[in-house]
């Protein structure tokens, strides 16, 4: 009777304990799947990161089975910080990085190809082509673009105006130098203000090579700084110092110092990052308006250099189906990160650009209207992504490096010479890096 009763009890515990491994495994199948996301701030402190979490915490109530944490990331610092993390096997699941970070991780294969994402987007005609190819490299989409940092020409519309410049007719570089010997001539302000010195200097060498449809190599990935569209660059340049159009002392202004001139009424054109912080000087915003895209000598098609930001899933994430839902519930639904946490950069999406936020100032109305169309990755040219090499050779400053050599000839410039010179440093920079 005892053994009968005691195989009573074994089997009842092993039922129970089969039992409760059966619930175990049906609790861990319905078990919320939480994601770590890094957001940079795109935008100020006090604003930006508040609306990235109630973006996260939209996302959130609308999901059953994943929940997101948000952890707002500064940009001091950020390239050690996700280094570490990558490195360490404690990288996030998602994250909005750098622009140049997909490349680099991707190439270390801590990324998860989003493909599938574009081919389910990609004829809905929401976001261009353009930004997707960005981060495309070798058949890989390593991120999904989202917003779009652009760079412009401010002008002067009451002197623009008391000269008869038409903006609208400046569709050349010789119309804008047109317009800019208008006003030496008839003015004592600075016809226009540019960085000579830091990475002002670099972003103006990428947005004249664009709009002379050149690049500082080929499609081949030799380099190119000598060719003839590069020439004209470089004369373009010395142009601009030869006739005064420039201060002497341009080579050693920064961004700062060239906003200044501008902002305090100095200058009547002013090369420098689209943004609403021009709207805190009133007296000379309310006078001030964005130049159309003009092209060089070398191009009949207009092109604006632009930086596009990406959204990424790092692969060492243990749900990256989660986190591409995730991905794209993001993409769709972050208009708030503008409207209320007044991103500095605009969106890549046309459907969130339809917000009549976008058009709330002369500043995003323009930017939207004469800019977005024609913009193009800076840099990259004639090539639609990164390459092996262009890091050095932006680490490197070549496009700045030559803008700043031609001018610290006071119009005398050797543009040949210093072209061919440049361009042998930078050939040799790519072969280091094949």
């Amino acid at each position: 009777m005892k053994k009968i009763l005691m195989g009573f009890v074994l089997l009842s515990l092993a039922a129970g304990m089969l039992a409760a491994s059966g619930q175990s495994d049906k609790s861990t199948e319905s078990a919320v799947k939480e994601l770590i996301f890094w957001d940079m701030v795109w935008g100020p402190a006090d604003t930006y990161a508040e609306a990235s979490r109630q973006v996260a915490d939209e996302f959130n109530s609308s999901q059953d089975g994943i929940q997101v944490t948000v952890q707002s990331t500064p940009w001091n610092s950020w390239y050690e910080k996700f280094l570490t993390a990558v490195t360490s096997g404690t990288a996030p699941d998602v994250a909005t990085c750098s622009s140049s970070a997909p490349y680099l991780f991707g190439n270390m294969g801590e990324l998860l190809d989003l493909s599938d994402i574009v081919r389910e987007w990609k004829d809905d005609g929401d976001i261009n082509q353009v930004y997707f190819d960005t981060y495309n490299y070798g058949g890989n989409q390593f991120a999904i673009p989202w917003n779009v940092d652009t760079r412009c020409f401010y002008y002067r519309t009451d002197v623009f105006s008391d000269l008869g410049i038409d903006p609208a007719g400046i569709k050349t570089w010789d119309d804008f130098l047109d317009a800019l010997r208008k006003v030496r001539d008839n003015t004592e302000l600075i016809p226009f203000s540019v960085a000579g010195a830091d990475n002002m200097a670099k972003h103006f060498g990428y947005q004249m090579m664009l709009s002379n449809a050149i690049g500082m190599v080929d499609r081949d990935l030799n380099a190119d700084l000598d060719a003839r569209a590069n020439i004209e660059i470089g004369e373009f340049y010395n142009e601009l110092v030869k006739e005064g159009l420039i201060l002497d002392g341009t080579i050693g202004y920064k961004e700062t110092d060239s906003q200044r001139l501008y902002y305090q009424g100095d200058a009547a054109v002013l090369f420098h990052t689209v943004g609403t912080e021009i709207l805190q000087y009133s007296e000379i915003a309310d006078k001030s308006a964005i130049l159309p895209v003009f092209h060089g000598p070398s191009s009949d098609t207009p092109r604006n250099a632009s930086f596009i930001n990406p959204i990424v899933v790092f692969s060492q994430s243990d749900t990256p189906d989660a986190a591409i839902s995730f991905v794209k519930w993001w993409s769709k639904n972050n208009t708030k990160l503008w409207t209320e946490g007044r991103a500095s950069s605009m969106p890549v999406r046309n459907s969130i650009l339809a917000d009549p936020y976008f058009s709330s100032n002369w500043v995003m109305k323009e930017t939207k209207d004469l800019l977005l169309p024609y913009n193009a990755s800076a840099g990259f040219y004639p090539l639609k992504s990164e390459y092996p090499g262009f890091a050095a050779l932006n680490g490197e400053k070549y496009a700045a490096l030559y803008f700043q050599s031609v001018i610290a000839e006071n119009g005398k410039a050797d543009v040949k010479g210093i072209a061919s010179d440049l361009n042998e440093k930078i050939g040799s920079l790519l072969l280091e890096s094949k």
